[in-house]
């Protein structure tokens, strides 16, 4: 039942990092970080009222990364880089939100 509880919980987060306007929806690439930000567990611990600002956050951030640019994330994901720039981009927006 705990797990049941917990997956329901983490599907309600990827909802939320997945919303996006119609009128300008997120690139593939965008779509699969935060895929990966929520199947990995990144935000199971954010509120999900601040899924979709820790959404915006992730998506300013890598804007600034060129090494994760770089990948052709439909092809091959840097298991290594994505982990290391998604534990600093959470930890600064805990810090930031607290």
């Amino acid at each position: 039942m705990k797990l049941q509880k917990k997956l329901l919980l983490r599907g309600q987060r990827l909802i939320e990092l997945l919303k996006q306007n119609a009128a300008s929806p997120l690139t593939i690439y965008y779509q699969i970080i935060l895929i990966y930000a929520g199947v990995r567990g990144y935000v199971d611990n954010i509120n999900v009222s601040q899924v979709k600002f820790l959404r915006d956050f992730i998506i300013t951030n890598l804007d600034t990364h060129f090494e994760l640019l770089n990948y052709d994330l439909t092809k091959t994901l840097p298991h290594d880089l994505l982990d290391q720039f998604l534990t600093n981009v959470i930890k600064q927006f805990i810090e930031k939100r607290s």
